[in-house]
């Protein structure tokens, strides 16, 4: 049995229903699913498996994608976002996902992570190596940020590690990923919704693979990045990390809370 959440903007669905899933079809926490509730057909997503059986429960009717979007320790900040902003559950869920269905695509061969200077923040760089955690820190100064969160993010990268980029600019966004992408090549990967779904999609799908620079915008704060191990926010204080329509979530809060449930350290770049 999976308790599914319809991805419907209401209240009412937070806590989900309960569905029997069919043999042959695998789910997991984070799966997307298509089920029916009432007499429509709905995408959902699953938010617990293996709850005891009872008769009566209506089947679902597919999986939808192969990757999850979320795990079990983002559900709780999600969880924890929906409370904190007073939102419906299936919205926060949804900020997790792409556009588009998400596809698993083969394993790229990845660049070698080039030998660089000495890290901004050794004792961050050095615990997200090795998966631990610090408090946040801050890096304080006009930018730009490219040589130091090159330097900062160097260590992880090699070690097999994921970190994400949060910047509040689109332009911004592309001038950092371009010089990351000067040092680090195809490990950088850019997104930005204004390039459109499939675009969205496919960097989503890219940042599934671990070793991987994310850049983003503020869409991004919620992303299940692979092994992610590391976070930034470039000008934390700038109003473009925070949503403009409802809920109004900010990308600072969201990765200081993911900071502390997933484990990782987080560092806020900019003036203070």
């Amino acid at each position: 049995m999976a308790r599914v959440v319809p991805d419907l903007p209401t209240f009412a669905m937070d806590d989900g229903f309960a569905y029997e899933v069919p043999v042959g079809v695998e789910v997991e926490v984070g799966a997307l699913v298509r089920i029916p509730l009432g007499g429509r057909r709905v995408r959902g997503y699953v938010v617990s498996v293996g709850e005891p059986a009872r008769p009566g429960l209506r089947p679902l009717l597919a999986r939808r994608g192969d990757l999850p979007v979320f795990d079990p320790r983002l559900l709780e900040v999600m969880r924890w976002a929906a409370a904190h902003y007073v939102a419906p559950l299936p919205v926060l869920l949804g900020r997790g996902a792409p556009p588009n269905v998400p596809r698993r695509r083969p394993v790229p061969d990845l660049p070698e992570v080039p030998a660089l200077g000495p890290s901004p923040l050794p004792e961050v760089s050095a615990a997200a190596a090795a998966g631990g955690h610090t408090g946040a820190r801050y890096l304080i100064g006009p930018g730009p940020w490219g040589a130091p969160l090159a330097s900062l993010a160097g260590p992880v990268l090699a070690a097999g590690r994921g970190v994400l980029v949060i910047v509040p600019a689109v332009a911004e966004a592309r001038r950092l990923a371009d010089g990351l992408e000067a040092v680090f090549g195809a490990r950088v990967v850019l997104a930005l919704a204004e390039e459109g779904g499939g675009a969205l999609t496919g960097a989503w799908e890219a940042a599934s693979h671990p070793g991987r620079l994310v850049v983003a915008t503020r869409e991004a704060a919620l992303w299940p990045v692979a092994r992610l191990s590391l976070a930034a926010v470039v000008d934390e204080g700038r109003r473009g990390l925070k949503e403009r329509s409802t809920p109004t979530t900010h990308a600072r809060d969201l990765l200081w809370r993911r900071s502390a449930v997933e484990r990782f350290p987080l560092v806020l770049c900019g003036a203070v």
